[in-house]
C-alpha cells in the first residue's frame, strides 16, 4: 500500500509565525490527537513505477486539486526543485535503512546531507518534518536515535531546528496492547522510549503509519465492524480505561499511540499520521467501495475535525478567507488549560487567542479585525467609515444575542420544566432573528457579495443552531419565517473556505446528543 497515493495528516504549519489557539468541547468523546482537528491532509508521492508523470506535473496536480501536503521517501532533487514556491508542506524522508545507518555513524555526513537537501531548498520548499527512517525493522531501531541526533545538530547549526522538526515514521505495530486504546504501550520500550524523550525535548511529533485495514483484515470481520474500520457511522466503542467513546478504529489506534507516549513519560508529544489508506483490491475487505469510503471518510474526518467552539471558528475562517497559512493549537477546555494559553491570555484565560510572532490577540471578533488590518487579501470590513461602523454594530449585536440564543435554546428545550419557558424563549429568539433577516434583504451576505465580519460573527447560525434544532425537534430558523437567513446559512456553509473549518453536522449532533443525555441523567439524580 505504501508509495501509492496513501494519505498523511498533520496540523498546519506555523508559516509567518502565526498560530491560532482554540478550544475543544466534549473531551470525554474526542480523540486526544490535537493534530487531527482542522488538520491538513496530504498524499504520499511514490516514485517507483513505469511511465510516471514528471515531478513538475505531479506538483501541478497537487496544486490543482488543493492537496496542501506531500510526503516523499527520499530527497529526490527533481521533486524538491519542482516544489519550490508551491506552498505545499513536505514530509521529507532521508531514505532507506542504509542512509539512516550512515547518518548515525557520521556527523559530518549528516551536516552535508542537511546542506544539500534542506538548506539548498528551504524556505522555498516548505519542509515541515524530516523522517529519519520509515518503519525501521525491530532489530535495527538502535540506529534511529543516533541518526536523529546527528541530523538535529546539523539543523541547529543551520538555525533551522525550530522551523523543521525531526522524527521517525513507525509502523503501528510498535505499539502493543492497543485495545482498549488506553492500554497502549511501546512494544520495545528500550528502543522507542528514548526516541519519544528526544521528540519531547525538541518539540517534534511522533510520525505513525496507521492502517485500520490491516487490523480489519486480520480480524476477518469477527470483532471489528466494517463501518467502524472505514470511518462510517453506526458503531461506538467505549474505553473504560480513559472514559472515551470511539466511533472509528482510526481514532482508537491513534489514541493507543498517545497512551504509549504517556506511559513513556512524554504526554506532550503529539502524533502525526504519516501514512494511511485502504486497498481497492487484493485482500479481505479490499474493494473500490471500501477504499473510497475509508479515504473520503478520513479526509472528511480531518477536515471537519471536532465540534469546536463557535468563537474558534471565527478567526480561523478569517485566516482562510485571507489565504494566510497558520498553525492550529488546541486547548483541552475548560479543565486543563495549558501554560501557553495562561501566558497569552492571562486576563480571561479563554480561547481563541491569535499568536502573531511575539504578539497575542484575544477575543474572536477583535482577532478577525486584526487579521483584516494586518494582512493583505480580500477585505472583511467595508472601506466606507459609516458602513464599517454599521458592520461592527451588527457583529456586536450578534456577539451579544447569538450566545444568549443558543444557550437558552439548549437549556430551555432540553431541560425546561414546562411549555411556558419554551414559549417565552422562542418569542425572544425569533424577534432577534427577524432583525437579522432585515439586514439580508437583497444581499447574498451581510456585507454584500462576499463573506465579511458580520457573516463570520453569525456563523453559529449556519451550523450550531441546526444541530440544536435537530436534537430538540424544534425548528427555529424556517424558510417560511426567515427565507433570507436560511438562504444565507446555506451559502455560508457551502463556501469552500468556511466549510473546511465548520464541524460536520452529524458529528456535532452526536456530540451534543451525548451531552444532553448526560445533563438529563444528572438532573434525574438530583430530583
Amino acid at each position: 500500500m505504501k508509495e501509492h497515493g496513501d494519505q498523511f495528516v498533520d496540523g498546519v504549519t506555523r508559516q509567518q509565525q502565526l498560530a491560532l489557539v482554540v478550544g475543544q468541547v466534549f473531551q470525554e468523546q474526542l480523540v486526544r490527537n490535537s493534530g487531527l482537528t482542522q488538520a491538513v491532509h496530504g498524499v504520499c508521492y511514490g516514485m517507483v513505477g513505469d511511465n510516471l508523470p514528471s515531478r513538475g506535473d505531479v506538483v501541478q496536480l497537487y496544486m490543482s486539486r488543493n492537496i496542501h501536503a506531500m510526503r516523499i521517501y527520499n530527497p529526490d532533487q527533481e521533486a524538491l526543485a519542482a516544489l519550490r514556491g508551491s506552498g505545499i508542506f513536505l514530509i521529507l524522508d532521508v531514505g532507506g535503512l542504509d542512509e539512516v545507518q550512515r547518518l548515525a555513524r557520521d556527523p559530518s555526513y549528516a551536516a552535508g546531507w542537511v546542506r544539500s537537501n534542506v538548506q539548498a531548498y528551504y524556505p522555498d520548499v516548505l519542509i515541515r518534518y524530516i523522517a529519519v527512517g520509515n518503519e525501521v525493522p525491530a532489530g535495527d531501531t538502535g540506529v534511529i536515535l543516533p541518526a536523529m541526533q546527528n541530523v538535529h545538530n546539523a539543523l541547529a547549526s543551520a538555525n533551522l531546528s525550530s522551523s523543521i522538526k525531526l522524527s521517525t515514521a513507525g509502523r503501528f505495530d510498535v505499539i502493543t496492547n492497543s485495545f482498549p486504546p488506553s492500554s497502549g504501550v511501546f512494544r520495545d520500550p528500550s528502543g522507542f522510549v528514548p526516541i519519544a524523550r528526544f521528540l519531547d525535548r525538541t518539540g517534534a511529533p511522533f510520525l505513525a503509519n496507521v492502517y485500520p485495514y490491516f487490523a480489519y483484515k486480520d480480524d476477518r470481520g469477527q470483532n471489528i465492524r466494517l463501518n467502524y474500520a472505514t470511518l462510517q457511522p453506526g458503531t461506538t466503542v467505549r474505553d473504560n480505561g480513559n472514559g472515551l467513546n470511539y466511533t472509528s478504529l482510526f481514532d482508537a489506534m491513534v489514541d493507543s499511540i498517545y497512551a504509549a507516549l504517556e506511559k513513556a513519560g512524554t504526554p506532550n508529544v503529539r502524533v502525526v499520521v504519516s501514512e494511511s489508506g485502504w486497498p481497492s483490491a487484493g485482500g479481505f475487505g479490499a474493494s473500490v467501495d471500501n477504499a473510497r469510503n475509508y479515504n473520503q471518510g478520513l479526509i472528511d474526518h480531518i477536515r471537519n475535525g471536532t465540534p469546536k467552539r463557535i468563537y474558534g471558528h471565527r478567526p480561523e475562517v478569517a485566516l482562510r478567507l485571507k489565504g494566510i497559512p497558520y498553525e492550529l493549537l488546541l486547548e483541552d477546555m475548560p479543565n486543563n488549560k495549558s501554560e501557553l494559553l495562561l501566558t497569552h491570555n492571562p486576563v480571561h484565560k479563554l480561547v481563541p487567542v491569535l499568536l502573531h510572532g511575539d504578539r497575542s490577540i484575544c477575543e474572536s471578533l477583535i482577532i478577525v479585525e486584526y487579521i483584516d488590518e494586518a494582512f493583505k487579501g480580500p477585505p472583511l470590513l467595508p472601506a466606507d467609515p459609516y458602513e464599517r461602523a454599521s458592520a461592527r454594530f451588527w457583529a456586536q449585536f450578534i456577539d451579544q444575542k447569538v450566545p444568549s440564543l443558543l444557550l437558552p435554546f439548549w437549556m430551555s428545550i432540553c431541560m425546561a420544566d414546562g411549555d411556558k419557558e419554551e414559549e417565552e424563549f422562542l418569542k425572544e429568539a425569533k424577534a432577534n432573528l427577524l432583525l437579522l433577516e432585515g439586514q439580508l434583504k437583497g444581499k447574498r451576505f451581510f456585507g454584500g457579495d462576499s463573506i465579511g465580519l458580520v457573516d463570520i460573527a453569525a456563523s453559529g447560525l449556519a451550523r450550531w443552531l441546526g444541530a440544536f434544532e435537530e436534537i430538540s425537534g424544534v425548528n427555529l430558523l424556517t424558510d417560511e419565517q426567515f427565507p433570507a437567513l436560511c438562504r444565507w446559512a446555506k451559502e455560508y456553509a457551502s463556501d469552500e473556505r468556511a466549510k473546511e473549518c465548520l464541524p460536520n453536522m452529524a458529528e456535532l449532533v452526536a456530540k451534543f446528543t451525548a451531552v444532553k443525555k448526560k445533563f438529563l441523567a444528572m438532573a434525574e439524580v438530583q430530583k
